[in-house]
């Protein structure tokens, strides 16, 4: 498959694919006999994990430490896998926590703001009916 088609497949751009390719966030893709990427099942496996890692907030360094593990192939790199992903996930939870936070000061805001609406409502209602 060329780089037109997994873009439309996956939701990237091109020029994102090439951009991951050359920061080495997913494998060297295969090319045909003219030089055009030819793209396999298993190379779009990894531009969707990698995006998916990178919409995560994994750093790009740990994105291609990561790839570069898996490539090796080695049973013997999985521990130092675990800990590019706890470490990725301890950042993610604590952006979470941030996000719950604003999420959360948000509410408070629509609540005191809705408050606010019915009281000066309630004003304007009374003043009314002091007239009647």
């Amino acid at each position: 498959m060329n780089i037109k088609q997994v873009g439309e497949r996956v939701g990237m751009s091109p020029a994102n694919i090439r951009y991951y390719e050359s920061e080495g966030l997913i494998p060297i893709v295969k090319r045909t006999s003219s030089g055009v990427r030819d793209f396999s099942e298993t190379d779009i496996e990894f531009i969707k994990f990698a995006q998916k890692m990178r919409f995560a907030g994994m750093s790009i360094k740990n994105l291609r430490r990561y790839v570069g593990l898996v490539i090796e192939n080695n049973d013997g790199t999985i521990p130092e896998r675990i800990k590019l992903f706890e470490q990725s996930r301890i950042e993610l939870k604590e952006k979470l926590d941030e996000l719950q936070k604003n999420y959360d000061l948000m509410g408070k805001k629509i609540k005191y703001y809705s408050s606010s609406i019915r009281a000066a409502e309630g004003k304007v209602v009374g003043m009314n009916n002091k007239r009647n």
